[in-house]
């Protein structure tokens, strides 16, 4: 039934609204330029507002027209209030806060749907700056549920040339046509410099997004000669549908009208576009690929460092408290509790990095919390909280914090994924307290592992400045590796802990959110179909086990007897190559102290060791040579490129 419940909530809206944005006459906010606007939409979700989207960033322009849309379910039984804020983007990478206030407009959705056209013009207002700010268009779209791509390869020749002391920067934009006569921007290609002849690279756009679904709405393509100081000139235009291209049109005439209108009788066009593919190409739902059989398996990687401080205190972000669990302990639940529902043995590898481990006490950046580096799964969340606990009572906390190798053992997972009949697709946890100090290492394995099944959730907990880690949650600016190479698909999501302390459920929403739609670009760009329709991930139905059924705790006494239940054997960790990483403290007989029983404390329905009281914490220090330097400056960490 759980799997069930859940499926539910993912399953698409019977109807889904698509909000297009544009702006004119924006109040100009820089003095040596025009503003770079970006608009924020929210929806009244109880007393509060929620953030529901936003538009990209357009440079130097007061009258932008975004190309990114803003998806809302439509609930006819309900006032859905919605704000739309305007900002002057200053810098790319900080808060909305950072940002120049432009000016905010609202309305209720119901009062776009009713107007002729389904479009509203409001005036933006700000509450401490008096004045004209601007106006801001929303035009509303009911989409239907078309689960399909086109995939287009578009080259020119013969163009017209506008530059002078050059040939042209071509461009496409794509836009659909509304009722009334009037086009919406949907996507465009990139810019190709100092060309007549432009090949453009093939771009992919969803059925639903480029003409809802009919395939024989119009299209209007218009070719751009991009200029980086003026305003960018038309260099001719045409109109196409699906359908005509999918039956063999290929060769367009780019139509200036203006040039047209001046000369028709010795004016024949400004250059011919080419289609030189087309595809359609069949998009599956995330739902199709659950219910074929696709598994969603966690990895958790657990900070270890000194920062986080000594875990007998209660200043620690590992100290547990027994009244309420700690930030690694409330994150692993968050998260686990949803994706456990979609693994069919719940048998979750979970490492730690950043602790001098026992006996030879070395640093290592990538260890079992098990003390089994060759068995580094553990049962359920439950199994993950005790190997956790045990951990503590085991490593010494060091530092610095390092990514990279974490990484590459989450890559070597996701690479054994390769028949189709067991789909299988990741998602790696990472739970740390402060800035990373191989950035470079792991943007270079992020890069690589874009081309595998998995997904990267980090969860930063505690107080620290974390605006660093915005920079691998590349939603806009995807990354690029050392030698170049670029993100083929935005698989990061960072969620700061304090933003949803409060609120687990939030919490799993946010860290969770995009990982369907990740999952699915996946599967669409490997060609990837669902299994067997019906497989689904549980051969049958289960009921859960209790939380504390493997573990009897006394109420006289905090000593625990573990129970006889068998725990099924953990799957070897994947084959490594390339250079080996840090080694992982080994699975030696334990010692005395680690052969006692753990004190158990009930929290949440989970049974959480308490740790043991141990000496105190050596606290991480620099190399020699490097005495009095702070924890996240410059410290030389010795690489480990991706094989």
């Amino acid at each position: 039934m759980e799997l069930q419940r859940t499926a539910s909530v993912l399953q698409t809206p019977t109807t889904l609204v698509e909000l297009s944005l544009s702006c004119k006459n924006l109040a100009n906010m820089d003095v040596l330029s025009k503003s770079d606007p970006i608009v924020v939409v929210y929806a009244k979700r109880g007393p509060s507002w929620a953030e529901i989207g936003r538009t990209e960033m357009i440079k130097d322009n007061l009258n932008p027209k975004f190309v990114k849309k803003i998806m809302i379910e439509y609930f006819f039984e309900e006032i859905q209030p919605l704000k739309f804020e305007v900002y002057d983007v200053d810098s790319p990478t900080g808060s909305l806060a950072k940002q120049d206030f432009i000016g905010y407009a609202q309305c209720n959705l119901s009062d776009i749907l009713t107007l002729a056209g389904q479009k509203i013009n409001l005036n933006l207002a700000n509450g401490t700056v008096s004045g004209f700010r601007g106006t801001i268009t929303i035009e509303a779209e009911e989409m239907s549920n078309v689960n399909s791509l086109l995939k287009l390869s578009m080259s020119g020749y013969k163009l017209d040339k506008k530059d002078f002391f050059g040939k042209s920067d071509p461009y496409i934009i794509i836009s659909r046509a509304r009722e009334g006569g009037t086009f919406t921007r949907v996507c465009q290609t990139e810019v190709i410099k100092n060309t007549l002849d432009p090949r453009w690279m093939a771009i992919t756009v969803p059925i639903q997004r480029l003409c809802n679904g009919d395939m024989n709405r119009p299209l209007l393509f218009e070719c751009f000669d991009w200029n980086k100081t003026m305003e960018h000139e038309l260099i001719g235009q045409f109109q196409t549908t699906v359908s005509e291209m999918l039956n063999g049109k290929r060769d367009f005439e780019l139509i200036h009208k203006g040039k047209q209108q001046k000369n028709a009788k010795k004016y024949k066009n400004s250059g011919t576009i080419r289609i030189d593919g087309v595809e359609l190409i069949k998009q599956h739902t995330f739902l199709e690929y659950i219910a074929g059989g696709c598994e969603i398996s966690l990895i958790v990687a657990i900070d270890f460092t000194a920062s986080n401080g000594n875990p007998m205190h209660s200043t620690s972000l590992h100290y547990n408290n027994p009244y309420q669990p700690n930030e690694y302990v409330a994150a692993i639940k968050a998260v686990g509790d949803i994706l456990s529902a979609y693994d069919s043995d719940r048998l979750f590898p979970a490492f730690g990095f950043g602790a001098k481990l026992p006996p030879t006490m070395e640093v290592s950046h990538c260890f079992a919390l098990n003390a089994n580096p060759n068995q580094p799964e553990v049962q359920e969340v439950q199994g993950i909280l005790q190997a956790y606990a045990q951990a503590l009572n085991s490593v010494v906390l060091y530092g610095p914090t390092i990514f990279s190798q974490i990484l590459r053992v989450a890559h070597q997972y996701a690479s054994q994924v390769t028949a189709e009949a067991e789909q299988k697709y990741f998602i790696l946890l990472i739970i740390t307290d402060g800035v990373i100090n191989d950035m470079q290492d792991t943007v270079d394995w992020i890069v690589k592992m874009c081309k595998l099944p998995i997904s990267v959730v980090i969860v930063g907990v505690g107080s620290a400045d974390f605006t660093n880690m915005e920079i691998l949650d590349a939603d806009d600016n995807p990354l690029r590796s050392s030698s170049g190479e670029k993100a083929s698909r935005d698989i990061v999501q960072f969620v700061p802990f304090r933003s949803f302390k409060d609120d687990p459920v939030r919490l799993a929403k946010e860290t969770l959110a995009e990982i369907p739609g990740q999952l699915v670009s996946f599967m669409a760009a490997n060609r990837i179909p669902p299994g067997t329709t019906g497989r689904g991930i549980h051969a049958t139905y289960e009921a859960p086990v209790p939380r504390a059924a493997s573990v009897v705790v006394s109420t006289t006494s905090t000593s625990t007897v573990a129970s006889s239940m068998p725990i099924a054997q953990p799957a070897p960790v994947p084959n490594m190559t390339g250079p080996a990483p840090t080694q992982t403290y080994p699975a030696a007989q334990p010692t005395q102290q680690q052969q006692q029983p753990y004190p158990m404390q009930p929290q949440g329905g989970y049974i959480i060791p308490q740790p043991q009281q141990q000496q105190p914490m050596q606290q991480y220090a620099p190399p020699t040579g490097q005495q009095g330097l702070m924890r996240n400056q410059s410290y030389q960490i010795p690489p480990s490129q991706p094989t």
